[in-house]
Order: C-alpha cells, then sequence, then structure tokens
C-alpha cells in the first residue's frame, strides 16, 4: 500500500532559498517502526531499507547518517535537513534541483547551462566556470562526487537526501566548505515488492513514468531494479524567426539502476549498484531571459536588445520581447558555421561496490566506486539574432576508493578513522561565433575561436575521529582531515578566424598549470543530552575548497596565464543548537545558530566589453545567522510546521569588479576597474526567508485515503552574481507550492502544483555580451501535474 503524505511541491534550484523545513527538520512519513531503534550509535545503517523512517512513538523524527553513523536527526549535532522517500517520491522530485527546494536556509541550486552551482546560506561557486570545485559536496551511497553535473541525473527511487549546512570536511573531504548533500538510493527489500507511476505536467506537456520491482533472489542475495523515463514538449513560447522549434523547453530522459544486495556470511556483506542516466533537452536557452533591454527600439512590440550600430546585420530578426515570461528567443546557429544545436545533452554511467565487516565492536567498511559522463551543447544564444552562438563538449572520468574503520565499543572511548583516493579525467572544449566573423579564405570555417582543455587530478586524504563519554550524556568528538590536491591543466587555443585576430589570445597559445595543495581540516564537536527529550551542543568547524585553472575561460585578447589560475579557499567558524522534543513528541522545537567565515574567496567576473571571464582570489566574506523552526504533531494525520532563518553573507576587506557601466560616482575605481566590496552581501544570500506549512492526511471511507497539503515560501531579495550590479536583482517574493491526493488499496492519485504564485525567480544573472541588456537565469514558472501510482 502506498502510503506517506503529500507535501507541498519541489520547485527548482533558487526556490530553496524560501522552502518549508529547517536545519533540523525532515518531511517524514506515515509512522511505522523504525529498523534502527535498536541500532547503537556506531552501528551502520542496515543497507537495503530506505532511512527516514518514523520512529512509532514520536513522529516526524527520521535517522541519519550524517557522522558516518546512524542516529536520530534530533540527536545529530549538525545544522541538517533530511528528506525522506515518501517526501521524494510524492512530491515527484526528478532531479536534485527539485528536492533543494524543500531543504530550507538558504539551500539554491542554480542550472545555467554552463556548469550547475549549489548554494547554502549564500556560500557557492560561480556557475559560468567549469573549473572550479562546488563549494557543496555531492555524495552517493557514499561515493563522492567531485562535478555538479551528477545533481541531475538518475535522481529516483531514493531512500533518502540529507543536507548539512556549514563547512563538513571532517566526514566528506573538500569541496565541502558550504555544506554536503548526502544521497541514499534504496535496496532490496526483504519480499517482492513493485511499484509504478505515472503522470502529465500540463506546462511542460510532460508525460512521465517510473518504476521498481524489488526483492530477494536467494536467502542471502537480494536485488532490486529502478527506472524512470520521460518526456516533454516544453513550457515556453520560442518567437525566433531562425528556429522551427515554436514549444521551447523540451526534455527527454532514460535513466535505470540495478542493486544487488549480498549477504556474503552473518558478518560480511557485499553491494553493488550500478546506473545509467541521459538527459537531452533544448540546450542552456531554456534557463536564461533578457529583461531590461537599453538598445534602440523598432517596430511593434519587440526591441533591438543593446546592440548599437549592429541594427540590419543579424542573419535574424530579433523578436525577443524582454520581459521575464514564457516567451524565450533563442536563435540556430549562424549560417556557415559548424554549431548545431539548440540542444544540451548528459549521459552518464556510473558503478559502485560497498563491503562491509562487522566484527566484535568494529566495522571495517570499502566503497569502490566509477563514474563516467560526457555532456555537450549547442545553441544560439539569448536573443543575439545569430550574432553570438556557441558549442560545448565535457567529459568527465573518475574513480574513487575509501577505506575506513568505525567502533562500536562499550566504554567511553570510540573512534573512527579512514582514508580516502580519487583520480579524475576531466576534458572540456568550446567553440563559438562572435558577431559574424568573415569566413576563414583557407578553409571557409565561419567562427571566431576554438580551444580544448584538459585537467588530470588527483587527491588523498586521510582522516580520524575520536569520541569520549565525559559523563552522563556528555560527548566530545575531535578529529581531523588532511589531505593533499595535485592537479595538471593544459589549455590550448586551437584556431582563432583571421578576420577577428584583435578579439583573441594568438592562435596556438597554450596555457600550463600545476596545482599543488595540502591542508588539514580539525573539528571539534561537544554535545550534552541530559535526557532523551533535549541535546544541545557546540562546534567548530573547518574546511578547504581546492584551486586549480578556469577551463570554461574565454581566451580574450589581453588575458594572461594569471587570469586562468586560483588558489585555494578556507574556511572555519563556530556553530550552536538546541534539539528538543516536547508534548510526548508531538513538539519539536529546534534552534540553530552558526558563523563562518571564507578567506581568499575564488571568482569568476564577466566582463561584458569583451565577453569573457577572469578568475582569482579575493578577500574573506562571512555567513552568521539564526535557524529556528518548530514542527507540530497536535493529532494523527495532521502536521504544521513553520522556519524562519536570518542570514547575514558578507565580503570582507574585499575588491572586486566593477559591474558594467558603474561610474566613479557609483564607487568604481577606472584605473583598474575595481569595486570596494567590503560589507556588500554576498549572491544568493537573502537575509530572511521563512516558511509555514501544513498536511492532513485522513481516512474518509473503507480503504479510502484523503490527502492534503500546502507550503507558503518567503524569501528577501537578493543579488544573483558577485559584482552586485543594481540591475541583477532577484525581488522579495513568495511562493506557494500545494497538492491533493487521494488513496485506495495500492492506487493513488494525486495533483501536485508548484509555484502556483507563477513567480518569476533568479539564481543567476548577467550583462549580455557587448550590451548593456541584463538577463536571468530562471527557475520554472507555475508547473501542475497529475499522477497516478500503483503499489503491489
Amino acid at each position: 500500500m502506498v502510503k506517506g503524505i503529500l507535501l507541498s511541491g519541489a520547485g527548482i534550484a533558487v526556490l530553496a532559498v524560501v522552502s518549508g523545513l529547517s536545519a533540523t527538520s525532515a518531511i517524514a512519513s506515515e509512522a511505522a517502526t523504525s529498523p534502527f531503534d535498536s541500532q547503537s550509535d556506531g552501528a551502520e545503517p542496515e543497507e537495503g531499507v530506505a532511512r527516514g523512517v518514523e520512529s512509532e512513538d514520536i513522529p516526524g523524527l527520521i535517522v541519519v547518517t550524517a557522522r558516518k553513523r546512524a542516529e536520530s536527526l534530533q540527536d545529530a549535532p549538525i545544522a541538517i535537513a533530511a528528506l525522506d522517500a515518501s517526501a521524494l517520491e510524492n512530491n515527484n522530485l526528478s532531479s536534485l534541483t527539485d528536492a533543494a527546494s524543500l531543504a530550507g536556509g538558504g539551500v539554491v541550486i542554480a542550472n545555467t547551462g554552463i556548469t550547475t552551482t549549489l548554494s547554502i546560506r549564500g556560500v557557492s561557486s560561480d556557475s559560468t566556470n567549469t573549473g572550479f570545485d562546488q563549494t557543496v559536496g555531492i555524495v552517493i551511497d557514499g561515493v563522492f562526487y567531485d562535478r555538479s553535473r551528477w545533481a541531475n541525473l538518475g535522481f529516483m527511487d531514493m531512500a533518502q537526501i540529507e543536507i548539512l549546512k556549514g563547512p563538513q570536511a571532517l566526514y566528506f573531504g573538500r569541496s565541502a566548505v558550504a555544506g554536503a548533500i548526502n544521497i541514499t538510493t534504496a535496496g532490496p527489500s526483504d519480499k517482492f515488492e513493485a511499484g509504478a507511476t505515472v503522470g502529465y505536467e500540463f506546462a511542460g506537456k510532460e508525460f512521465y513514468g517510473e518504476g521498481f520491482l524489488s526483492g530477494p533472489l536467494t536467502e542471502t542475495l537480494g536485488a532490486r531494479l529502478a527506472f524512470r523515463l520521460s518526456d516533454s514538449k516544453g513550457a515556453y513560447k520560442n518567437t525566433s524567426f531562425s528556429n522551427p522549434s515554436k514549444h521551447f523547453g523540451g526534455a527527454e530522459e532514460q535513466a535505470a539502476r540495478l542493486t544487488l544486495d549480498w549477504d556474503v556470511t552473518s558478518r560480511f556483506n557485499a553491494t553493488v549498484k550500478l546506473q545509467y542516466a541521459r538527459r537531452r533537452d533544448d540546450g542552456i536557452g531554456v534557463y536564461s531571459q533578457l529583461f531590461n533591454c537599453k538598445g534602440p527600439g523598432v517596430a511593434n512590440p519587440y526591441v533591438v536588445t543593446g546592440m548599437p550600430g549592429m541594427i540590419g546585420l543579424e542573419p535574424y530578426p530579433v523578436q525577443d520581447d524582454c520581459k521575464l515570461n514564457r516567451t524565450v528567443n533563442v536563435d540556430l546557429a549562424a549560417p556557415g558555421t559548424d554549431i548545431g544545436g539548440p540542444y544540451s545533452e548528459l549521459e552518464a554511467v556510473s558503478a559502485s561496490l560497498k563491503l562491509a565487516y562487522e566484527g566484535d565492536g568494529v566495522t571495517v567498511t570499502s566503497i569502490s566506486a566509477y563514474s563516467d559522463y560526457d555532456y555537450g551543447y549547442a545553441t544560439g544564444l539569448i536573443a543575439s539574432g545569430g550574432l553570438i552562438t556557441a558549442a560545448d563538449d565535457e567529459s568527465n572520468k573518475a574513480l574513487y576508493q575509501e577505506l575506513r574503520v568505525a567502533s562500536d565499543f562499550d566504554g567511553p572511548f570510540n573512534f573512527l578513522v579512514g582514508a580516502n583516493y580519487q583520480h579524475s579525467r576531466f576534458r572540456y572544449a568550446n567553440l563559438n561565433q562572435l558577431l559574424l566573423p568573415p569566413p576563414d579564405p583557407a578553409d571557409g570555417r565561419n567562427i571566431s575561436q576554438d580551444h580544448f582543455s584538459k585537467q588530470k587530478g588527483d587527491g588523498w586524504s586521510a582522516f580520524g575521529e575520536v569520541t569520549f563519554n565525559m559523563a552522563q550524556g556528555l560527548e566530545l568528538a575531535a578529529g581531523a582531515r588532511y589531505s593533499k590536491e595535485r592537479k595538471d591543466s593544459r589549455y590550448t587555443l586551437t584556431y582563432v578566424n583571421p578576420g577577428q585576430t584583435f578579439f583573441f589570445l594568438p592562435e596556438g597559445t597554450v596555457l600550463e598549470d600545476k596545482f599543488r595543495d595540502d591542508r588539514w581540516s580539525p573539528q571539534v564537536t561537544l554535545s550534552y543530552k541530559p535526557n532523551n527529550n533535549l541535546m544541545i551542543y557546540g562546534a567548530y568547524r573547518t574546511g578547504f575548497l581546492p584551486g586549480g585553472f578556469s577551463h570554461g575561460g574565454t581566451p580574450s585578447a589581453g588575458l594572461s596565464p594569471a587570469d586562468f589560475t586560483f588558489d585555494s579557499e578556507t574556511a572555519k567558524g563556530f556553530e550552536a543548537g538546541i534539539r528538543s522534543t516536547l508534548a510526548g513528541g508531538k513538539v519539536q522545537a529546534n534552534l540553530t545558530a552558526y558563523s563562518y567565515r571564507y578567506s581568499n574567496l575564488q571568482v569568476s567576473i564577466y566582463q561584458p566589453a569583451t565577453a569573457s571571464f577572469i578568475t582569482g582570489n579575493v578577500g574573506n566574506s562571512i555567513t552568521k545567522g539564526i535557524e529556528a523552526e518548530l514542527d507540530w504533531y497536535p493529532t494523527t494525520g495532521l502536521s504544521f510546521r513553520g522556519f524562519a532563518n536570518y542570514n547575514i553573507g558578507e565580503t570582507r576587506k574585499t575588491r572586486g569588479q566593477c559591474y558594467n557601466a558603474q561610474t566613479a560616482a557609483d564607487g568604481c575605481q577606472l584605473s583598474d576597474f575595481t569595486q570596494d566590496l567590503s560589507g556588500r552581501p554576498l549572491p544568493r544570500a537573502p537575509r530572511w526567508t521563512f516558511s509555514l506549512g501544513t498536511n492532513y492526511e485522513q481516512p474518509i471511507g473503507n480503504d479510502v485515503t484523503f490527502q492534503v497539503g500546502a507550503t507558503l515560501n518567503y524569501s528577501g531579495r537578493y543579488y544573483v552574481e558577485p559584482t552586485l550590479n543594481p540591475e541583477l536583482v532577484q525581488d522579495d517574493f513568495f511562493r506557494l507550492d500545494a497538492n491533493v491526493g487521494v488513496e485506495t488499496g495500492p492506487w493513488k492519485v494525486a495533483l501536485i502544483g508548484r509555484n502556483l504564485t507563477n513567480q518569476a525567480i533568479a539564481s543567476f544573472g548577467a550583462i549580455r555580451g557587448f550590451t548593456n541588456d541584463a538577463l536571468f537565469t530562471l527557475q520554472p514558472f507555475r508547473e501542475v501535474q497529475l499522477q497516478l501510482s500503483y503499489r503491489y
């Protein structure tokens, strides 16, 4: 029987800024007995059991593994949001960007097509540069993934997602200075189960279906097969004369995962996971829209968008209305280029093997993994009239190995020690056409430039933590991770159009970089639990984000090798919290305070005059604030939840690039085109976010259950890019999600609404090259879907 509550739907990316759960809250399924109730703190979760199952006595209580041991969410001394299988399935969350909107507290995932950027409390990497590691680590079934592309693939049949906030270097290593996303996929069940879901989303005209088969093959071997298929026409209208497709934003996706779980002996277990996923869509033009255009106007009702002197030279008429709506203008590539599109395609495979041996008081765990993806896109850039087109190809192959040993002694001392290694090979190629270059007299090529880069990366680390029960309920945990990073990069400018040599570095330019770094990341946590209903903790945490090389940088004339390289970024700070369970478990009230400092910030600054980016390190930043959350379960089937976050995310002692058209009177130092950003906000860091939500589930007849839920989210205003251009600000907004469902026997039908307030919500912005026109990367407008599920 399909069980669970239908909570408000997840939007995509920036909607997470105002989502309805707190740093210690969870979306929980209908009450059931937890398989972890009898486990000790040091035990690994049972493989194949869906985490996030509620306690029978305390509704909403979830078990998490954020510290690589199973413990109640209310006992974990970390700011964390945990989303269980019911929440993920009931909201039809088909990507990590969808799930982010349920995480709360300023969690933002921005999809720009160039890369995917994950942000927590305003701490993020730039979404325009494929060379940056992410500030938020992605861990799937214990495997660390070093590229953010994995946020968009194979998101189905999940058991639980834990979103950890603040530096997490001790448990998850580098690239977790803002936090980490710890994902567990579902494993085989003890008896045969099967399920299927089909649905239709009206705005995008999307049909989708997913399902699973699970159960034992022998007494010791279990298997689970999950799959997802979707196909949509797109929710946008394309006004381009050159593009025959007028429905825009369409996508198709296929994904499958096989899990094998083998109890080799009563103490030794082996788990294999194999996954394939592919997604193809209409390209990055889906995400971007022009607004606040400042070019000369032409006849009704369209405008030429800010290209003085170029009127009449475009191969296609510009038909963008320069409004944030469901209308876009994405052209085909200009005639004579070898750029196709518009499209983007991401295809990936991954495989992992987990071996776990449970001895007397000690558990030894080994995780081995291989991952491989290929990504490419080609498009006429937003409303360029065919003047600017581009194509990218990107691939990454990675090997991962982790070995750890954890104790579970009865005495006051316990330990966790381990080591891991990751090897990766990254390749990136880009070609573009800017402002209709003349055909090359040698071969007739009609593109501007073509460059290729590659990087070999190796990372080693060793980590350890000792926990000491100093007195009844008082625990001290202290540990550190030592990391060593090596990256070897090579960037080659393979072609420059003879008619545009003034735009670019000389053809044949080769830039090389050898990055080396090693860091210690210590952590100390003191927690006190005087009784089962109260926990108080304080923690000191650190982390670092490795430096490297800017593979996505345009080879514009005048750039030097220094404009392509950047050093490591570091983080340190404090966190304290109170976790309380009241009224016999019917109320959970939690409070978290935090203060972190980030030094040597990695930045990528866009220069509209040359349509290029430069990279480097500038200054420091801080994030500090308070998160408060209250979950109330007054009676069976009824729940209320509230969340509020006050966050200050600001730069300190920092000079950065001036924004486009900034004058000396506006604070720009024209001699080097920099401005003082000290005390100014971080991008994607709203000062206030809050959420109010409710869910009601009640039997209304013989074997019939009615469900209804709604969540109202609020976000304060925030900048969307690091130069703090006043044209590129997301105003404060309210977002409403709601759903209603009816379940009878094995069947369930649901109507799910996302962003019912139809807000235009941006997670990134820029000034389009050679213009003064602003563009936003937007999340989807209103979505409504009808869904039918069956479980055997």
